[in-house]
C-alpha cells in the first residue's frame, strides 16, 4: 500500500486535536491587514423535513435495508482558491506569507464539516477551519495531511458559517491544491452548540463508562471510537475500535461494520473521534442519562484506506491514514477466533453518535452461521450509531462487530455481531495475523509497552441501581439487516446439541468437537 511521506509522526498526531495547537490563522491574527474574504452561500435545506425523513428510516427500519445513522445532508460545490493578499508583516523564516480564504454558509445548519476532494499543501503552508466569531478552530492541517488519495475531510464545527483560510509562504502558493467538494449540512438537534450536542440524544438506559461498571474494562474503553463518514449524500455515523495484530507493532488498525463503510472509498472520509465520552457517571435511567451530554471530542483524526471487508459477516478493516493520536492514549483490543460461543458479552459504543456507552449480556450468547446473537441486554442497549462497535467475551477479547438488531431502552429484543472466526476466513486473518502466526487468540495492549495480560473471568458486573426514570420517549431501534441470519433449527441433519449449532459438513463438526 502506498503511503506518502510523513516528516514527523508527532507532528501528524497533533495537527488532528482541536484546540490542542497553538497556532492562530493569519486572517484572524492580522485582521486588519487582511481585506478579502469571499462568500459562497449554500442552496436552502429545510431541517424539520430531513429531520421527518431521518426519522421515519429509523421507525419502518424493520422493512429497510441495513444503514447507518444520517446526521447531515450533503451539499456539492466546486469551490478553490481565487485570491491571495501577501503580509510582509507577517513572515516565516524571514519569508512573507500569503492569505486566502473564504467563508461558507449554509443557512440553518446546525454543525457544518467540508470534503476536500483535492488537497495538497507544500512545506510551510497550512489550512484552518474556523467559526465565523473565531472561537473554534480546526488547525493547522499542512504536509502531513497529505494523502496518496488527494482528499482531505474535516471535523464537525458548530453553526452555519465557516471560514477556510490557508497561510502560505509567498513563493509557494501556486503549488497549494485546495478544491472543495462537499458541504454536510448537518440537520439534527435543536440549536448549534460548541461541545457539539446537536445529534439526537441517546436512551437513558443506556450506561455511561464513567460509571463504576465499566471500572474492569478500562483498557477496553480506550480501544473504541466513535466516527463520522461521507457518502455523495450525506454525512453518517458509527463506531469502531482499534485491534492489535500479531506483530503487535501499533499499525492503526481499525475494526467496523462493512454496512458502514460498504464502498472502500468511504475509508478515505472516515473522521474518528476518540476519548469521546462523558467525564461523570450519568445515572442509568436518569433524564440527565437521556440527555445532553459534554464530552469533548477534540481529539480526532482524519483518513482511512480500505483494506479488506466482506458483507457476509458485516465487517470491514481500514487503516487511518495517520498514526492514532498520542492523546488519545489508544488500546489495541485482543481478539478471539474461536468458534466456542462466549461466556458473556460486553459492547462498548456510541449509541446515536452519543458520548461512549457501554452494555453488558451476562448469558451466553447464540451462535448463529454467520453471527453472534445477544438475545436480550441485562444493562445498557445499542441504538443507531453503534454499528460497528465490538462485543468482547469474558475474557475482554473482540469476538465480533454489530450488525445490528431490536435492542432499545424500551424492550428485551436482541443484537446481532458478525462472528471474529467468519471475518477470520474472509481475509482480516491477513491483517491481524500478519507473522501467520495461526494463533486463535491475541491479548490486547497500549501503543507503547508490554501486552495486557488475559486475566482471570470478569465476575458478572452488579447492575447500577436504576430509579424510576423521568418519562423520555422511546428512542429508536437499531436498524435491522435484511435478510437477518436465520437461529439453526434443531431439526438440521448437521445440528449439534451440545454447541447449539449447525455445520456443511461431518468434517467441520468433528473439527470443532461437537457431536451431530
Amino acid at each position: 500500500m502506498t503511503r506518502s511521506l510523513k516528516p514527523s509522526l508527532a507532528l501528524s498526531a497533533l495537527a488532528f486535536m482541536i484546540g490542542q495547537v497553538n497556532a492562530q490563522p493569519l486572517g484572524l491574527k492580522y485582521g486588519q491587514h487582511v481585506s478579502v474574504l469571499q462568500e459562497y452561500h449554500m442552496e436552502s435545506v429545510d431541517n424539520r423535513s430531513l429531520k421527518l425523513q431521518s426519522e421515519h428510516k429509523e421507525t419502518h427500519s424493520e422493512s429497510q435495508q441495513l444503514a447507518p445513522m444520517e446526521i447531515a445532508t450533503a451539499l456539492h460545490t466546486d469551490v478553490s482558491l481565487t485570491q491571495w493578499e501577501t503580509l510582509k508583516s507577517a513572515a516565516l523564516d524571514g519569508q512573507a506569507m500569503s492569505v486566502s480564504r473564504y467563508k461558507i454558509v449554509s443557512d440553518g445548519a446546525m454543525n457544518i464539516s467540508l470534503g476536500f476532494k483535492e488537497f495538497y499543501m507544500p512545506e510551510g503552508a497550512s489550512v484552518y477551519i474556523y467559526t465565523a466569531d473565531g472561537k473554534e478552530i480546526l488547525g493547522p492541517f499542512g504536509v502531513e495531511q497529505n494523502e496518496t488519495h488527494g482528499q482531505f475531510w474535516t471535523p464537525m464545527l458548530a453553526g452555519d458559517e465557516v471560514i477556510v483560510e490557508v497561510n502560505a509562504p509567498a513563493d509557494v502558493i501556486d503549488q497549494v491544491k485546495l478544491k472543495l467538494k462537499q458541504v454536510n449540512h448537518g440537520f439534527l438537534g435543536d440549536k448549534p452548540s460548541s461541545q457539539m450536542d446537536v445529534i439526537l440524544k441517546s436512551g437513558s438506559c443506556n450506561v455511561d463508562v464513567a460509571c463504576s461498571d465499566a471500572d474492569g474494562w478500562r483498557d477496553q474503553v480506550n480501544s473504541v471510537a466513535h466516527y463520522q463518514f461521507s457518502t455523495n449524500s450525506g454525512s453518517f455515523v458509527c463506531t469502531g475500535a482499534a485491534i492489535n495484530n500479531t506483530a503487535e507493532d501499533g499499525r492503526a488498525l481499525f475494526l467496523t461494520a462493512d454496512h458502514c463503510l460498504d464502498q472502500p472509498q468511504y475509508a478515505n472520509t472516515v473522521v474518528a473521534y476518540w476519548k469521546f465520552e462523558s467525564p461523570t457517571c450519568r445515572t442509568p435511567g436518569s433524564s440527565q442519562s437521556g440527555g445532553n451530554g459534554n464530552g469533548p471530542r477534540n481529539i480526532n483524526q482524519s483518513g482511512a484506506v480500505m483494506l479488506v471487508q466482506n458483507p457476509n459477516s458485516d465487517f470491514a478493516l481500514i487503516e487511518f491514514d495517520d498514526p492514532i493520536p498520542a492523546a488519545a492514549n489508544v488500546y489495541y483490543a485482543g481478539w478471539s477466533r474461536s468458534s466456542t460461543r462466549p461466556e458473556i458479552g460486553v459492547s462498548i459504543h456510541h449509541p446515536r453518535g452519543d458520548e461512549k456507552r457501554i452494555s453488558f449480556d451476562n448469558d451466553r450468547l447464540t451462535a448463529l452461521s454467520t453471527h453472534w446473537r445477544v438475545e436480550d441486554w441485562d444493562l445498557g442497549t445499542t441504538e443507531g450509531g453503534s454499528s460497528g462497535s465490538p462485543i468482547f467475551d469474558q475474557n475482554q477479547r473482540i469476538v465480533g462487530q454489530l450488525t445490528g438488531g431490536l435492542a432499545a431502552c424500551g424492550n428485551n429484543e436482541y443484537d446481532i455481531y458478525g462472528r471474529m472466526d467468519v471475518n477470520w476466513s474472509a481475509g482480516i486473518d491477513r491483517y491481524l495475523d500478519p507473522e501467520n502466526t495461526g494463533v486463535v487468540t491475541l491479548d490486547g495492549r497500549y501503543a507503547t509497552g508490554t501486552p495486557t495480560p488475559t486475566p482471570t473471568p470478569t465476575p458478572t458486573p452488579t447492575p447500577t441501581p436504576t430509579p424510576t426514570p423521568t418519562p423520555t420517549p422511546t428512542p429508536t431501534p437499531t436498524p435491522t439487516p435484511t435478510p437477518t441470519p436465520n437461529s439453526c433449527p434443531a431439526s438440521h441433519p448437521l445440528y449439534s446439541q451440545s454447541c447449539d449449532r449447525c455445520f456443511v459438513d461431518e468434517a467441520q463438526a468433528a473439527s470443532a468437537n461437537c457431536p451431530v
